[in-house]
């Protein structure tokens, strides 16, 4: 990559340095004095934002080579996200447009880097400022524990962003966490969970922690598994299959789900509800093509007195949320973006971005960060690798992904 195209990118950097910025800062209003609405410290958080998305788009301009094809397919994703915003309730489909297709040519990992090092910084000062009692941290007493926002806008804000730190970790280090380390995570997600308790993603970031620190071992034993050869095709359509496979099993138990079965109510009680409250969402608004002009009423809604106890209303599953709230045009963008990024992955033996993935399919299941720039960097991952290979003097971006390929001839 030449000086000028490393100038080029920085305009993206630095727009995605800003946008993940103002969303960690923004999760820590519900407890400050500037969360009032004519505080002017909602307005920088604005102009972060649209400072980001000026940024990307400069960066997008000044990479990318026109041609028609290049126009029909960011045009037909850009019509997708336009229908979604008039829809649904908010204009995020569109910002979320704007963010993900314009990381072409960039360098995922650097992304990432970006990511974790805001996320690590709030979380730290966060961390520290809520327990000498500076920031202000809400407690919620619920039936048999107290629960502590530790800074940020909600209990499972902390919790959740020491989630996706910790999968950051394992994709930079190539899935292997050394054992001082995983310690480390463990500990402090331990305390998060004591002053959380946030049962679910406690359980998610441990599996993380024992996978990387198995995973650890494994590449510095001498014994390991040679009968196991990589073939890029199976190794992509079994991923695949896995992947689908998740979304596919947690909306299924969501359709069928009825409470006159032991079975799925008790399912149903161990996810704290998620599978009723799907059904529910489902029956009352329907799946169509275009979103819904829903509001969510979740737990801080009822916290807060803006709604009462029985108005309670938030669906977990993440792609769900998404079909509901943007349209299936919008959620099936989002599920395209995942699975093509799988086929990305593998086909440039990027195995690491493939189970984290993996992963994360699963993690939807129950939760709805599958579009989370405060959190999820991962969503970037397809649209960066859309990039000049040295072999090839075309820009990459395969007909069997999203059916076509743009010519490069500079």
């Amino acid at each position: 990559m030449n000086e000028l195209q490393k100038t080029r990118n920085t305009f993206y950097y630095l727009g995605i340095f800003l946008y993940v910025l103002s969303l960690n800062i923004q999760y820590s209003y519900m407890f400050n004095d500037w969360s009032v609405s004519d505080s002017p410290m909602l307005l920088v958080l604005k102009l972060l934002k649209y400072g980001a998305y000026l940024f990307c788009i400069i960066h997008f301009f000044t990479v990318i080579k026109f041609s028609h094809n290049v126009l029909f397919a960011f045009g037909i994703m850009l019509v997708f996200s336009v229908y979604a915003m008039y829809t649904g309730p908010q204009k995020a489909p569109l910002f979320y447009f704007v963010l993900i297709a314009t990381a072409v040519k960039t360098d995922f990992k650097k992304i990432v880097k970006i990511f974790l090092a805001i996320q690590v910084t709030t979380f730290v000062l966060y961390l520290m400022l809520s327990l000498a009692g500076v920031m202000g941290s809400g407690v919620v007493e619920e039936v048999g524990r107290t629960r502590s926002f530790l800074g940020y806008g909600w209990v499972n804000r902390a919790s959740y962003n020491l989630f996706f730190i910790s999968l950051e970790l394992l994709y930079l280090r190539k899935r292997a966490l050394d054992p001082v380390l995983s310690i480390i995570l463990a500990l402090v997600n331990y305390f998060v969970y004591v002053k959380t308790h946030t049962v679910f993603s406690m359980l998610l970031t441990f599996m993380v922690i024992f996978y990387g620190t198995l995973y650890y071992f494994y590449s510095r034993s001498d014994r390991k598994i040679t009968f196991v050869k990589k073939n890029t095709k199976r190794d992509y359509y079994l991923a695949l299959s896995i992947f689908l496979a998740f979304i596919v099993f947690g909306i299924a138990l969501i359709l069928v789900f009825k409470s006159s079965n032991p079975f799925l109510y008790r399912l149903n009680r161990f996810v704290s509800g998620r599978l009723e409250l799907g059904k529910k969402a489902i029956e009352q608004y329907g799946l169509h093509l275009g979103g819904n002009k829903l509001q969510w009423v979740g737990s801080s809604t009822l916290l807060f007195g803006l709604a009462e106890a029985n108005e309670y209303f938030y669906v977990d599953n993440g792609f769900l949320q998404l079909a509901l709230e943007f349209g299936l045009l919008f959620a099936g963008f989002a599920v395209f973006l995942y699975t093509a990024a799988i086929k990305k992955s593998i086909y440039l033996k990027d195995y690491d971005f493939a189970i984290i993935a993996l992963m994360l399919g699963f993690v939807f299941v129950f939760e709805p960060y599958v579009i989370d720039f405060a959190f999820n960097p991962f969503v970037l991952y397809y649209f960066s690798h859309i990039t000049r290979h040295a072999h090839n003097t075309r820009l990459v971006i395969d007909r069997s992904d999203i059916k076509f390929l743009v010519s490069d001839k500079g």
